[in-house]
């Protein structure tokens, strides 16, 4: 799987498909919601399959690997997808006011 996703930007969460029959996604996450990528990684998930996954600044979800050790457990990378970002361009209202004669101004 390609991965188009990067620490520190914003990606809409977007797939809240189950990997397992009968079971729904997860639940700290809130589908359309924005969040920001922390960090993208490989990790071996629980069918022991390595997969690209992330971990997002606005959700915490602490527990313990097979070994006891404190991990952060990620979300499938597959289930986001980038905010597309678009500069507006404002040129023409600048322009616009731009060509607007400003009054004189009157000492008092």
């Amino acid at each position: 799987m390609e991965c188009n996703l990067e620490v520190g930007q914003k990606v809409v969460y977007v797939n809240d498909k189950a990997v397992i029959p009968y079971q729904t996604g997860p639940e700290e996450l809130v589908l359309g919601r924005i969040y920001t990528i922390r960090k993208v990684f490989m990790f071996k998930d629980y069918c022991g399959f390595n997969s690209v996954c992330v971990l997002v600044d606005e959700i915490r979800r602490p527990d313990r690997d097979e070994d006891g050790n404190p991990i952060d457990i990620p979300f499938y990378a597959w289930r986001f997808k980038p905010v597309k970002t678009t500069k507006t361009d404002i040129s023409v209202f600048t322009q616009i006011l731009d060509s607007i004669k400003k009054p004189d101004l009157i000492d008092a």
